[in-house]
């Protein structure tokens, strides 16, 4: 309670294990889960030192030389050894999602999962839980997220985002927010379906998340918010790793958090009305909304940002469409998304941007921004692959006047 003492606190898992050792004549086994989450959410850096000192005499206490104890196990994101809360012990073992051994606890294993789905005489819908909820990757094993597949059984077989509440959703909007090329590019390959190569650093603590890519990466590794397909050692003593996304819940968790750090670009209202219109096929609405769409972007960004602009199409558009770019020299960028969907439209944009432009001549600008995906033939491509309808547009933009003209 709040009038007990620091000390006694301390001493609170040494005290539990000895009581439930004299009441039942066993030596009790300590599972701790997210040990790390306090570490985590907290800001103030002497707060910091403080609670991390706190733990580390906790599970002193609790766990070195307990004649009361069988064994420990703590789960987490992040490794203990970066705040040396297992110094004291000696002997502690550590194990990530990277390790083959006890891959298999780390989730529900296909085996499990098939026999839980027959269970629920939904045998014929294991590749969609697999889809949506499986796909993670530990060790050399695959797992099946357990709190998910389970919410989507006993709903009736429904696939929808279970997983809402997760430290990593406030840590990938604000990755988003302050994201330079790289990363923008990178996340534009994961919500594209595609994978990406990155250095992977096991020991990651809290104070590093925000402070280079790599520990970002490595972070979401380690949370499950991306999977690692193929690993090696790399010659810096860490890990060389192919990253990509584990499912389809994960996807959307990262299309909502990009949603998130672009609100000041993409309006809510106006996201809502393209994802009713996707989901209808509503091609006219379509060919409205997405002028609408790219002027408030262009307007709110006030910059060149080609990355995130894509990024932003793709948070939106990825799971109907494949959004690649292409630029094409200083102030050129051409956008080709490609339906899933054959009924959709294909899509096209154009982009030029010049310094000191507006009225006529940015008309004119934007006429030849439409004109140069003629020029280099994207409809073609899109015709080939089964695309009915095609809309083109080019974007013009100086500063943040913006000028779009469509076909």
């Amino acid at each position: 309670n709040e009038s007990s003492s620091e000390i006694e606190l301390v001493g609170a898992l040494s005290d539990l294990t000895e009581i439930l050792h004299r009441a039942y004549g066993v030596a009790p086994i300590l599972l701790v889960d997210n040990y790390d989450v306090p570490i985590q959410q907290i800001n103030c850096a002497n707060s910091y030192r403080k609670l991390v000192q706190f733990l580390r005499n906790l599970f002193a206490g609790g766990i070195k030389d307990n004649p009361h104890l069988s064994f420990a196990v703590l789960t987490g994101i992040l490794h203990p050894g970066k705040y040396g809360l297992f110094d004291d012990l000696g002997n502690a073992s550590v194990y990530t999602v990277l390790d083959h051994k006890y891959s298999n606890y780390f989730g529900f294993t296909e085996e499990e999962i098939r026999s839980v789905a027959d269970y629920y005489n939904a045998a014929d819908r294991f590749e969609e839980i697999r889809n949506w909820y499986g796909g993670y990757q530990i060790g050399k094993t695959e797992i099946f997220q357990p709190w998910s597949t389970m919410n989507y059984l006993s709903c009736g077989c429904e696939p929808r985002v279970f997983w809402q509440t997760n430290p990593c959703n406030r840590v990938l909007t604000d990755a988003v927010s302050h994201a330079d090329w790289e990363m923008l590019q990178k996340l534009i390959r994961l919500l594209n379906g595609n994978q990406f190569a990155a250095c992977v650093d096991t020991g990651i603590s809290a104070a590093q998340i925000s402070e280079d890519a790599s520990a970002l990466y490595s972070y979401m590794l380690m949370s499950g918010y991306l999977k690692s397909i193929q690993t090696e050692s790399s010659i810096s003593g860490d890990f060389m790793c192919q990253l990509a996304l584990p499912n389809q819940e994960v996807s959307f968790l990262y299309r909502r958090a990009v949603l998130q750090a672009l609100e000041d670009s993409i309006s809510h209202q106006t996201a809502m009305s393209i994802q009713e219109m996707l989901y209808i096929n509503d091609r006219a609405g379509l060919q409205e909304k997405i002028p609408v769409l790219l002027t408030q972007i262009l307007r709110a960004l006030g910059e060149v940002n080609y990355p995130k602009i894509l990024l932003g199409l793709c948070a939106l558009f990825s799971g109907a469409y494949t959004v690649n770019g292409m630029e094409n020299g200083s102030g050129r960028f051409d956008v080709q998304m490609k339906p899933k969907n054959k009924e959709l439209p294909g899509i096209l944009i154009g982009f030029r941007t010049e310094k000191n432009y507006a009225g006529y001549a940015l008309k004119q600008l934007a006429e030849t921004a439409l004109k140069q995906l003629s020029d280099k033939k994207l409809d073609a491509e899109l015709s080939l692959s089964g695309v009915k309808v095609i809309y083109k547009y080019g974007v013009a933009f100086s500063g943040k006047n913006v000028e779009l003209m469509m076909r």
